[in-house]
């Protein structure tokens, strides 16, 4: 059964433009109601739309635990609300509308309860299948013979709660949506269930069913092999791909993984060029060769005559009007040969004209050949001299990249209170081997911890990097945190995996400083304000305020929020301090703290669009007015006021925030920095609208 959105039905998909699919997908579907098998099922669904240029794809739902009729609606209203969001990436688009799609049936007052109704959404594009499951549901992926079942959480969705039914409002819960990519390839079958096949059949049956050759039958032995274990109702959607594109990701990948990075494209390709001028000289010449040939040969063709009558002999005019003798039919069909060998010859003639007079006039562009590939440059590494002891030991540093280049991607739809960045400068590619964590800026140059091995890197707007913390004996242990100190141009403070502080002036060699390091357990992240250190303790589930009593020597802490405060720091992942304390949790929750209370008043609630759920980062400019921050799972970066009042969304090409580990900006906030997996990137960032909302003073 193909349903389509609005009147795009079956009949009338050539003639609206409704039907364009992305890969070819031969489609076999199934159900039980009521003990009764059905060639189709009345809980799955097939969207397809192209009224946009923005390719989202092809998006096919199967529901579990609603009536047919329920099913049918909120299908259409997942379709309408995913088609529509083409600002965003499709993964995006359908995470978000998966949770439309709860929410909508919250607001309908259905009778089963949500976290009773499961829903498989898949998004075929350019050889890609997103997917969004949310239990009870089942999805199964066979890629050469071999079936994969996506991982089961019911144990997970027992603890959680379902919503109350006297709530006036959409309440708190949302369901656990489950993420995750499957690269697609010919002959790949992909299969939509409600969770009793898995219940009932094994994956080896599964797997033998799917392993026919026609999948309309396979749909309906699934379905017969579940009645016959005594279910009466059941639907299943399976999907075979004909044909698809590379894409990047395994089945099981989650999608909150960051993807790899493409290789950057060289900057110079090397390429053979086909020399114009003598293109057309050649052109030309064998013109006038073919024409004078046809010329010479025209000269011995022998004529035709007419054909001669016996002398004496009375014409018949009938018979030469009516009869052609042999001798004139020969002579009619070399007149034919004769045109059409004109004919050739003229067309030949005109073919290479044209070819000589475009490589003469119009040959300026070089043309690559098939067996020169562009090479990319040899990239250059700078050996480090290390001042973390009085050796003087070679260190590998970040390789440097090439400077900023205008990417051409045009700028996505967007409100006017988004502001696209279409110029990146990616400063600095860091080896392979390296895994980038916290990062703090000064100004100009950016400080980045490897996770790797523990030492810090700092990196310069001129492309430059080296190191300015190496673990060592003369030294401390592996970096956890690097943040700054507030007042203090050109100093940096590490904290080391002993919990142990050092600081590093104007890259000189590292210091140590007294810190109470006894008093540390589980620090998560650092910041520094009116000359104090702050560490986000989950350990001690506080924020853990030192204030330096001397010089390089700080007291003993003191507890942000003291005994009995109420507040759950176990999932907390950032912190921002401008006076006020902000935290990001690990569901992208943001709350704001004056003097250890929390502010109820502070609320998110102007975004266009809501943060996503995994967790990335947050950065206040001290006197600036603004939190900055950063949403991977919507490839953004969201500028509120310090009141949480929405001031713009920041846009960039090439997914460069999606796959961000943090951010920074300067003072001014004329640049933004982002810590990327694989390099560090710098942007300008454009000026603040006027009429955006500022933050109180």
């Amino acid at each position: 059964m193909m349903r389509q959105r609005g009147d795009c039905t079956d009949a009338n998909l050539i003639q609206k433009g409704c039907h364009v699919p992305v890969v070819t997908v031969q489609v076999g579907q199934a159900a039980l109601v009521g003990d009764q098998r059905r060639a189709s099922s009345p809980w799955a669904h097939t969207f397809q739309d192209t009224s946009t240029d923005v390719d989202m794809g092809s998006l096919y739902l199967n529901w579990e635990g609603v009536s047919s009729e329920t099913a049918a609606t909120i299908s259409n209203e997942v379709a309408g609300h995913y088609f529509e969001n083409t600002a965003v990436r499709p993964e995006t688009a359908l995470l978000r509308s998966v949770r439309h799609a709860y929410r909508f049936l919250y607001d309908a007052r259905i009778e089963s309860p949500l976290s009773e109704i499961g829903l498989t959404a898949v998004v075929v594009r350019n050889g890609r299948a997103s997917i969004a499951q949310v239990l009870p549901a089942q999805f199964y992926l066979m890629q050469d013979g071999q079936l994969t079942a996506l991982p089961e959480t019911q144990e997970r969705m027992g603890t959680l709660s379902s919503p109350s039914a006297h709530d006036e409002r959409y309440p708190q819960w949302e369901p656990p949506v489950e993420m995750f990519r499957a690269t697609l390839h010919p002959q790949d079958i992909v299969a939509l269930c409600t969770d009793n096949v898995g219940a009932t059949l094994s994956d080896n049956e599964v797997e033998e069913i799917l392993a026919g050759d026609e999948l309309q039958n396979a749909a309906e032995t699934l379905v017969d092999s579940v009645r016959k274990r005594g279910e009466i109702d059941c639907s299943v959607l399976l999907l075979r791909f004909d044909t698809a594109q590379e894409t990047l990701a395994t089945p099981s990948t989650p999608l909150s993984e960051p993807e790899a990075k493409p290789t950057p494209a060289p900057s110079e390709a090397r390429v053979a060029t086909r020399g114009g001028a003598g293109t057309a000289i050649f052109g030309i010449l064998l013109a006038l060769l073919v024409m004078a040939g046809s010329f010479v040969a025209s000269l011995f063709r022998p004529r035709s005559q007419p054909s001669s009558q016996a002398t004496g002999t009375v014409p018949n005019v009938a018979t030469h009007s009516t009869i052609v003798t042999g001798s004139a039919a020969e002579e009619a069909r070399r007149q034919r040969l004769n045109r059409i060998a004109a004919g050739i010859v003229v067309l030949l003639v005109l073919v290479l004209l044209v070819i000589g007079a475009n490589a003469l006039f119009g040959g300026g562009e070089s043309v690559p050949t098939l067996t020169e590939e562009p090479t990319a440059l040899p990239k250059e590494v700078p050996t480090v001299e290390s001042s973390q002891s009085e050796a003087k030991t070679e260190t590998p540093s970040p390789e440097p990249a090439q400077t900023a280049t205008a990417t051409p991607e045009p700028a996505p739809p967007q409100d006017p209170t988004s502001a696209f960045i279409n110029e990146l400068q990616e400063l600095v590619q860091f080896p392979s081997t390296m895994q980038p964590g916290d990062s703090y800026g000064l100004n100009n140059t950016m400080y980045v911890l490897d996770r790797a091995t523990g030492a810090v890197y700092r990196v310069g707007t001129a492309g430059n990097s080296e190191v300015a913390y190496l673990p060592g004996v003369s030294t401390g242990g592996e970096a956890q945190l690097v943040t700054g100190r507030a007042g203090l141009a050109g100093l940096i403070q590490i904290l080391d995996s002993d919990n142990r502080l050092f600081q590093v002036i104007n890259d000189e060699t590292p210091q140590v400083v007294q810190l109470p390091a006894a008093s540390i357990q589980e620090p998560r992240a650092s910041a520094t304000y009116d000359q104090n250190f702050y560490l986000l303790d989950a350990g001690a589930n506080d924020v853990l305020r030192f204030r330096p009593v001397g010089i390089g020597v700080y007291g003993e802490p003191e507890g942000y929020f003291g005994i009995n405060s109420g507040v759950d720091l176990s999932q907390a992942s950032d912190l921002a301090i401008d006076g006020s304390v902000f935290i990001l949790f690990s569901d992208g929750t943001i709350n704001r703290y004056i003097s250890g209370v929390r502010d109820h008043e502070f609320s998110l609630a102007t975004l266009p669009s809501p943060l996503g759920t995994l967790p990335g980062a947050i950065f206040i400019s001290q006197g600036m007015g603004s939190l900055y921050i950063l949403d991977g799972e919507n490839d953004r970066i969201v500028q509120v006021t310090t009141e949480g009042v929405f001031q713009r969304q920041i846009l960039a090409p090439n997914r460069l925030f999606a796959t961000a580990i943090d951010l920074y900006v300067n003072q001014g906030e004329t640049y933004l920095w982002i810590v990327g997996p694989t390099s560090v990137t710098r942007v300008s960032l454009p000026e603040l609208p006027a009429d955006a909302p500022r933050s109180a003073a």
